[in-house]
C-alpha cells in the first residue's frame, strides 16, 4: 500500500508541475504579445515521390544589420515544374546555417524567411519567426539553426530564395556554412 501511495504522489506532482508550467508559458506568451494556439486548423498537403532536388551551399561568413529583408548570400535556386504536373507541385524548402545574433535589446531576434516567387512559403508569418535570438551581449552565441517551409506551385519555373534581416536596428545577424535544399514533389 505504501508503494502505491508513493506512485499516486509522484503522478500528482507531475500533473501539478505540468499545469503550473503550462500556465507560466501561457502568461509569458501573452505578456510578450505572442499568439497562443492556432488561429485556424493545420494545413496538410500530401504528395508523391520527390522528383527533383536542388541544393545551394555558401560557406563564407556574412553579416547583415538591415531591418528590411535582403537576399541571404548564395541562398537562391530555381526549380522547374513540368506542364505534365497538372495539379502542380509541392515545393519543400529547408534553410540551415551556423548563426549568431548580437546587439541590443536582449530578446530581439534575427529573421530568416523563405520565399517562392516573392511569396513567403508556409507556415511563414513575416518577421515573427526568430531564426536566432540576441542575449543583448556583444559576443556571439553561435549555434546551428534550420527552418522548413512549403508551398504549392503551378507548372513553370520558380525561384526559391532565403531573405534575412534583423528585427531592430542595433542587431547584427551573422551566418556561415549556409545551405538551402529545395525538393519538388508531384501532387
Amino acid at each position: 500500500m505504501r508503494r502505491s501511495l508513493k506512485f499516486v504522489g509522484l503522478v500528482a506532482t507531475v500533473v501539478i508541475s505540468a499545469i503550473v508550467g503550462s500556465a507560466g508559458a501561457l502568461a509569458f506568451a501573452q505578456s510578450h504579445n505572442q499568439s497562443v494556439g492556432r488561429s485556424g486548423p493545420a494545413v496538410v498537403t500530401t504528395g508523391g515521390s520527390i522528383t527533383q532536388v536542388k541544393v545551394a551551399t555558401d560557406a563564407p561568413n556574412a553579416t547583415t544589420g538591415l531591418t528590411t529583408l535582403s537576399q541571404a548570400p548564395g541562398m537562391k535556386v530555381t526549380i522547374s515544374v513540368p506542364a505534365t504536373y497538372t495539379n502542380g507541385a509541392l515545393i519543400l524548402a529547408r534553410f540551415s546555417a551556423e548563426s549568431g545574433c548580437v546587439g541590443a535589446p536582449a530578446g530581439s531576434w534575427c529573421i530568416a524567411e523563405i520565399f517562392v516567387d516573392g511569396v513567403e512559403a508556409a507556415p511563414g508569418d513575416g518577421s515573427d519567426y526568430a531564426f536566432d535570438t540576441s542575449t543583448g551581449a556583444s559576443t556571439y552565441q553561435w549555434g546551428g539553426h534550420s527552418m522548413d517551409r512549403s508551398i504549392v506551385v503551378k507548372p513553370g519555373t520558380h525561384t526559391v530564395s532565403v531573405m534575412w534581416s534583423v528585427l531592430t536596428s542595433g542587431l547584427t545577424f551573422w551566418t556561415g556554412e549556409r545551405s538551402l535544399i529545395v525538393e519538388r514533389v508531384k501532387i
